[in-house]
């Protein structure tokens, strides 16, 4: 299946003040990223889009690498990854020439590494899937989730009364790793990566770290000096 890569790199950032080109470990942080898609060997072309003129100058150094000014229509805060991937899904198939698949990345998942890429990639191969989603587990199930507002009070009847074991209730996930690949044609016309034809990639804690705050950013600094670019999580 012939795929393309895409890493969504915007410049504005309203938690985390340039937190794309943050310097971890010796690189900037979307370079981590890059590395993986790289490293994993099963996309090309691997684009970076971003409004960003520092980051489109470094990447327009980067072999392997083509950097892609993004539109000033798609570089507000209210767009959505999904906005950018229908533009350019389009765009690298008129460029390049047609792509059966994709690979979303998102730079702020840095340890997400090349082999979960690759295994990503290759469950768009089997029979009855359009698409494959990094996911993690709940820390705690959702099912325990408790209300403050007039007291203390469980949202799910029966939580914390009847049921106060995690193994009697049933395993949640929610996406994580900032993965999602998955064929061009479905997402053209579903718009969206979930559904009977979607498998999940599960995550572990290294692939599943989300930098969004100084604190996510704090921790990433302390995990990076024993992982690598291309990264070793999972």
């Amino acid at each position: 299946m012939k795929s393309f890569g895409i890493i969504v790199a915007r410049k504005g950032s309203t938690r985390l003040r340039g937190k794309n080109r943050l310097d971890l470990g010796g690189l900037p942080l979307y370079r981590w990223t890059v590395e993986a898609a790289l490293e994993s060997g099963v996309l090309d072309p691997v684009l970076v889009s971003t409004d960003d003129p520092v980051i489109l100058e470094q990447c327009a150094s980067l072999d392997g690498v083509i950097a892609h000014e993004r539109p000033a229509e798609l570089c507000t805060d209210r767009v959505t990854a999904l906005e950018v991937l229908a533009f350019m899904i389009p765009y690298v198939e008129e460029r390049f020439g047609p792509r059966e698949g994709f690979c979303l990345l998102q730079p702020t998942s840095p340890f997400r590494g090349a082999g979960v890429i690759r295994e990503a990639m290759a469950r768009l191969t089997e029979p009855d899937v359009d698409f494959a989603v990094g996911v993690k587990a709940y820390d705690s199930p959702p099912f325990f989730a408790m209300s403050l507002e007039d007291g203390l009070h469980p949202v799910n009847e029966g939580a914390l009364t009847r049921i106060t074991r995690t193994q009697d209730v049933s395993m949640l996930h929610h996406p994580a790793g900032g993965l999602f690949a998955g064929r061009s044609s479905a997402f053209m016309d579903a718009r969206h990566f979930y559904g009977p034809r979607s498998r999940g990639v599960v995550m572990d804690f290294f692939a599943s770290w989300d930098i969004n705050t100084e604190e996510d950013f704090e921790v990433a600094r302390a995990l990076a000096a024993y992982l690598r670019p291309g990264g070793l999580g999972r």
